[in-house]
């Protein structure tokens, strides 16, 4: 896990430790990260109000969200990997995963801060929590799109070009959210 906290140090170095893991042990922290986003992701939605569905369905939906979160962040994975193949990459899916993987902690970190945020007093006013709550998503999906980059070039060998092609699908996204946000924002 000390490459999940070096990669906002230093990325070169932290990526050059991905390489000198084993393929089983990047798997493994991968499917932790991906198992902590898709649990923060339920608990960012989940309400009191909820409570009175019972245990066992909130339960449930809890193992569904996790288990949606993994294989769609699989499925990511492997779009941004078949992304890089087709444009002559030599990053193995692992990696890929990896970087993956190392991209979402700014976002789990962001989900924190903002659930934080929630329960604080300070920020009690609407108005603050929307807008520091959209700045916070902002910052962390520029973050996360910065080290999704530098891993698809160093893993891929590719050049900046080549780089933003095989990352599109998060750019996409992050554009999405933005444009969704401006429009949250100003309506």
């Amino acid at each position: 896990m000390n490459s999940f906290i070096q990669i906002f140090i230093n990325s070169k170095k932290a990526f050059k430790n991905i390489e000198n893991d084993f393929s089983d042990e990047l798997h493994t922290k991968s499917i932790i990260v991906f198992v902590i986003y898709g649990l923060l992701s339920f608990i960012e939605k989940f309400s009191i109000e909820n409570k009175k569905e019972g245990f066992f369905l909130q339960f449930s939906l809890l193992i569904m969200k996790v288990s949606l979160t993994i294989l769609i962040l699989l499925l990511f994975s492997y779009l941004i990997y078949w992304i890089g193949k087709k444009l002559k990459g030599v990053a193995e899916y692992i990696d890929i995963e990896s970087v993956v993987a190392h991209s979402l902690i700014p976002l789990i970190i962001s989900s924190i801060i903002i659930l934080v945020l929630k329960k604080t007093i300070i920020f009690d006013s609407n108005w603050n929590n929307e807008y520091l709550r959209n700045s916070v998503i902002i910052i962390t999906n520029l973050i996360s799109l910065r080290i999704l980059y530098l891993g698809s070039k160093r893993f891929n060998k590719f050049s900046l070009k080549k780089s933003l092609i095989s990352i599109s699908p998060k750019i996409l996204v992050y554009v999405g959210t933005i444009s969704l946000i401006i429009y949250l924002m100003i309506r």
